[in-house]
């Protein structure tokens, strides 16, 4: 879900562009930068199929063409691997003219249907935002997913792009091209990420590899580089389980020499990874799954693994096994699930003084490490001061994550907050899966309503802070995190503490920085910008014009108890903005609940607080007379039941009666 929260928060953030010109911050910088410039160059962000070039499609040069013939057993190979997560890669010149496609077949059909095939030309001012063209700008490898892209036709798709430089045989001079691996956003995941990153590098580093006369030279070349990464470990197993290369990631990490491992069995190398093995019976490759060495003195001893067989003529000749540090997986996490806080300090609007000593607060304690405990109403804006305060924080480049822990169900809460392991529990997912904790190692995580959180995770959470390491449902051995926490509630902790609600040593550790926030009642002065600062903004996003609103409207706002706080006003906004047909918001444009709490727009701007407590003892009078007579005429004047329905003495009742010069007072 998280994902695809993502993919429609990314949707409507290019319509808005489209729309109005310009989004809102939290959108890279070289995407905000490629959309400026493909609106200049009058690309049509609402076509549905890719744009033909303006000039007549080319031939592949021949030297592509000798390097297509020589590499073809390999991207055959190549082509098996992608098949299992849908995905399609392309050659592209240095003109950024698609030459060949490899891959999945389904999706092939697919692309083709939207004019996304060889001979297409992929610059920027055709095709506008796409890998390719930012991968051209940056010199480096590039993402583009989703609704990153400019055009409409391709935000159903997610791209990456390596540039690389090659010799060639004809004038001894370098070339360079580009590998653009491509996969549906829909099933696009943190693992697809990490594989579509692999396999463009590794189609970059067959491509640059001299043309060698000799093939079993040309074969020894490609299994240096495609094993060489320097950011996982690689290890080339035979059928029988014999390792046949271990690449220096692997070496370096795991402090082995080659004489070590090089001829060994894996079982005798690393039992741990006998797994791997089953492998070798099938055709499949494995999902990512989460191995901890013990015996590793590295830091690090917790590895993603995953494994593809190697297969010629339908034989299983061998088993590729990457392995990677857990730590690079979250950073991919980070970037795919959008693990950041968007809102910083400048976000936070207001002038009352209330308000600005809670904001300086705040701005002092994100300096500092300490755990931080934000109370205040619900809709007051903890979780954008939480943001805020990461983004000020020394852990500003780490993961924010957040968690309602009200919104999860008690009996998963410890699976979301600390992850499990494999058969945990019936339904958990194969491998395991990491916590919020896990993934929000070096950052920040905010516990939202973490007084609605159960007891028996509340000792959990507390063993955490303490030890600051994990240990994930059914697991054993602990996980170190260095994580911050930031926890939020509208409860009063205090009394939950007294009636056994919530513990009182967890309290501590939450609460080493308090931060109150004040509700908007308090702070009536700010309403009014808080209400046309709302007002530009949904202007913007509905289209509309509207410039602002009248003062009788703004009276009845600025005089309502606003029991939603910030969260209330916004939506109240929002919805007059959608529903009015004028250029300037009034009384009618706001709801019942907001102009039936008051009398009049004069009187609720004239009456101060004093007064307006003599008008609700009023009204409240009127409404327990209207009361009594309407159960005097129910029960014809029975005053014993009467009483009994109010729950009140029978004399309490006659006084009452003589107070209102109620006439009947016989039964």
């Amino acid at each position: 879900m998280l994902m695809e929260n993502k993919i429609f928060e990314m949707i409507e953030k290019r319509e808005q562009y489209i729309s109005v010109g310009y989004v809102d911050t939290d959108i890279e910088s070289d995407i905000i930068d490629s959309w400026e410039r493909s609106k200049k160059a009058g690309v049509d962000p609402r076509a549905t199929s890719v744009p033909a070039p303006p000039f007549k499609n080319k031939a592949p040069h021949r030297k592509w063409l000798y390097r297509k013939e020589i590499m073809l057993p390999y991207l055959k190979r190549l082509t098996n691997i992608m098949e299992t997560t849908q995905s399609v890669l392309f050659w592209v010149d240095e003109d950024l003219t698609i030459l060949y496609p490899y891959g999945d077949e389904t999706i092939q059909a697919r692309l083709k249907s939207i004019n996304f095939n060889a001979g297409v030309n992929l610059s920027e001012d055709i095709v506008g935002t796409n890998a390719i063209a930012m991968a051209e700008r940056s010199g480096r490898e590039s993402f583009v997913i989703g609704a990153e892209h400019y055009i409409e036709a391709l935000r159903n798709y997610a791209c990456s792009a390596v540039p690389f430089y090659y010799e060639t045989s004809e004038d001894d001079s370098n070339a360079y091209g580009y590998s653009l691996v491509v996969t549906p956003v829909e099933n696009f995941n943190i693992y697809q990420h990490h594989m579509l990153y692999f396999y463009s590098n590794l189609a970059k580093s067959q491509f640059q590899l001299t043309m060698y006369k000799n093939e079993a030279d040309l074969r020894n070349e490609l299994v240096n580089l495609s094993v060489e990464q320097d950011d996982k470990g690689i290890l080339l197993i035979n059928n029988r389980g014999l390792i046949i290369k271990a690449n220096l990631w692997f070496l370096n990490n795991f402090e082995f020499c080659e004489q070590d491992v090089q001829g060994k069995f894996l079982k005798d190398v690393f039992p741990e990874l006998l797994f791997t093995l089953d492998y070798l019976q099938g055709k499949k490759a494995s999902k990512m799954n989460e191995i901890h060495f013990s015996k590793l003195t590295a830091n690090a001893k917790s590895f993603f693994v995953d494994c593809q067989p190697i297969v010629k003529n339908n034989d299983v000749m061998g088993l590729s096994i990457f392995i990677q540090n857990k730590k690079n997986i979250n950073s991919l996490v980070h970037k795919v699930a959008n693990f950041n806080a968007h809102f910083e300090f400048d976000d936070l609007l207001g002038s009352n003084q209330v308000f600005l000593t809670a904001k300086n607060t705040a701005q002092n304690a994100a300096m500092s490490n300490s755990n931080i405990l934000i109370t205040g109403e619900s809709g007051t804006g903890k979780d954008l001061f939480a943001q805020a305060i990461h983004n000020k924080s020394k852990r500003q480049k780490g993961p924010f994550i957040s968690i309602n822990c009200a919104a999860i169900p008690s009996e998963l809460i410890g699976s979301e907050l600390f992850g499990y392991v494999e058969g945990a529990f019936t339904g958990a997912r194969k491998g395991g899966s990491p916590g919020k904790f896990e993934l929000a190692n070096k950052g920040t995580i905010f516990l939202d309503e973490i007084g609605e959180m159960p007891l028996a995770m509340q000792a959990v959470l507390l063993r955490v802070l303490e030890d600051k390491e994990v240990i994930r449902l059914g697991g054993s051995h602990p996980t170190p995190v260095d994580v911050r926490v930031i926890s939020a509630t509208n409860k009063d902790l205090l009394e939950a503490i007294e009636a056994k609600e919530f513990r009182l040593d967890l309290y501590y550790r939450l609460n080493v920085i308090q931060l109150e926030l004040p509700a908007l009642r308090e702070r009536k002065s700010d309403i009014s910008f808080l209400v046309n600062n709302f007002i530009k903004q949904f202007s913007v996003s509905s289209g509309k014009n509207i410039t602002g609103i009248t003062p009788e409207a703004i009276s009845l706002l600025e005089n309502y108890s606003w029991p939603g706080n910030i969260r209330e006003l916004r939506n109240v906004i929002e919805r007059a903005v959608n529903l009015s047909s004028s250029q300037v918001l009034t009384i009618d444009d706001l709801p019942k609940s907001i102009t039936g709490n008051s009398v009049s727009p004069v009187q609720a701007y004239q009456i101060d607080e004093p007064t307006q407590q003599l008008f609700e003892e009023f009204k409240q009078k009127v409404d327990e007379r209207n009361q009594i007579i309407a159960l005097m005429k129910k029960y014809k004047n029975n005053k014993s039941h009467v009483a009994k329905e109010l729950g009140i003495t029978r004399a309490s009742l006659y006084r009452r009666l003589k107070a209102m010069n109620y006439n009947d007072c016989e039964e």
